[in-house]
Order: structure tokens, then C-alpha cells, then sequence
């Protein structure tokens, strides 16, 4: 129900958040990790019972905080895209809960992961989540956002939406989890 930003081209977010978590999803799996994804089409998991668009998006969220919650050993790696005013704005940045040391260590490895792998000029560093990020914040478990690109910046936005370009996201991510789960 609600694509996230749209990009300069017309890029929405939540097609290439789609596209990325799928190749992820393919990557962990062929190394023995067993995946949940809270979405592998187009769909909102909200409860039959909300109806308007904020009881969807509310229950969507709860929803997703709750599958995390549920899920032993769970560790929540959630995939969007950035805008911002300035086309200038680029690099990929984590952000991390507050509730779960974990987090911030998860998130320091996929940054350093990303931008040594994709982004040597990213100088961006990770942050904790504000209850802005209700997910991130709420979550008792290990919980980052990976914000890959700005779609806002016409380059990116354009390597955002190359199949190859969300492969190596995607592997960089895999191997940062697999980095980070070694070293714990």
C-alpha cells in the first residue's frame, strides 16, 4: 500500500527493498541460514481486521516487530532506500536498535562491509534508531535498517535498480552477518 520513496526516474523504493531482500534471501539460504522474509510479494501483513490506510500501516509494523519477537534467535535485517532534498546525498548507511547490543555490532559490520566492498568514498557512519524507526526501536533482538542508496541522487538511483549492483548489496550484506556471526 505504500511504495516508500520514489526515486528521481520514477525508481520506488519498495520494488528494488523487494528485489534486494529476494537475493538475499537465496544467499543465506545456500549457507545453511533458515530465513523468514515478512514479505516475498507485493503485500502488506496487516491484520484483517484494520481498515484504514494508518490502522494497515500500524498493524503492518506490530506485525513485523511481533514475527521478529516470536522467532528464537531471530535477527531482523530490514531493507529500504533513501531520499533526501539534496541529489548530492549518497552511500548506503545502517542504523541499528537500541535495545540489543548486538545491533550496533551487526550494524557496524554491514557498514564496513558495503561501503569496502561497494562504497570506498562513503564516509557515512551507522546510527542508532529514534522511535521515528518503530520496528528498530521497539525490537528486544538484534534489528538493523540497511538504507542502500539514495534514490534521490540520479547515479545511485540508476545502480540501484542494475540487477548486478543488488547482487553485490546483497552478498555484501550476507557476508557481513556471516562476518559478525563468526566473531560472536
Amino acid at each position: 500500500m505504500d511504495g516508500g520513496a520514489v526515486g528521481v526516474d520514477g525508481q520506488i523504493e519498495k520494488e528494488i527493498n523487494l528485489s534486494i531482500a529476494l537475493k538475499l534471501d537465496v544467499m543465506l539460504r545456500a549457507y545453511g541460514f533458515q530465513t523468514i522474509l515478512t514479505r516475498d510479494s507485493d503485500k502488506s501483513i496487516h491484520s484483517a481486521e484494520a481498515q484504514t490506510v494508518r490502522q494497515q500501516k500500524t498493524s503492518d509494523l506490530k506485525n513485523r516487530l511481533k514475527l521478529l519477537e516470536d522467532t528464537s534467535s531471530g535477527i531482523l535485517i530490514s531493507i529500504h532506500q533513501n531520499k533526501y532534498s539534496q541529489s548530492s546525498a549518497h552511500g548506503t548507511q545502517v542504523f541499528y536498535g537500541r535495545n540489543c547490543a548486538e545491533s550496533k555490532e551487526l550494524a557496524e559490520m554491514l557498514q564496513k562491509t558495503i561501503t569496502g566492498y561497494l562504497q570506498p568514498e562513503n564516509k557515512r557512519e551507522v546510527k542508532q534508531a529514534t522511535k521515528d524507526i518503530y520496528i528498530l526501536y521497539q525490537a528486544s533482538k538484534p534489528a538493523v535498517m540497511v538504507e542502500c542508496g539514495f534514490l534521490s541522487n540520479s547515479s545511485e538511483a540508476e545502480r540501484l535498480m542494475d540487477e548486478e549492483y543488488q547482487e553485490q548489496i546483497a552478498f555484501s550484506i550476507c557476508a557481513a552477518l556471516m562476518n559478525c556471526l563468526a566473531d560472536s
